[in-house]
């Protein structure tokens, strides 16, 4: 592009000429500021390529986290209705042990008590 710009110039005018030095000493800095603003535009284009493609994983990544916790939510749900299902049976056979225990007791001194009664 620049080459096309001095090709045009130089073919009207001479390169020796005052337009023409004027001119190649304004393009130099004006493709500069050109590739610059360029630069700056492509990058800010591909970083909000590379925000939404992130955002996107990020998004995917969440909703794979929420999958793995629900499942193991329910899996816990299960431990602990299989864990309190075993403790209320264990609770009961103690209860049903200590039931007997007390029966036992009640009969040896309810034996005492008549004994004692007797003499």
């Amino acid at each position: 592009m620049f080459l096309t710009i001095v090709r045009r110039c130089s073919s009207s005018m001479p390169i020796s000429s005052p337009q023409f030095k004027r001119i190649a000493t304004l393009a130099g800095p004006l493709f500069a500021i050109f590739g610059i603003f360029y630069f700056a535009v492509t990058t800010k284009a591909e970083i909000k390529d590379q925000n939404e493609e992130l955002k996107k994983e990020v998004k995917e990544r969440n909703e794979e986290l929420k999958k793995e916790v629900k499942e193991r939510n329910e899996e816990l749900k299960k431990e602990v209705k299989d864990q309190n299902e075993e403790l209320k049976k264990e609770v009961k056979e103690r209860n049903e042990e200590l039931k007997k225990e007390v029966k036992e007791r009640n009969e040896e001194w309810k034996k005492e008590v008549k004994e004692q009664n007797e003499e």
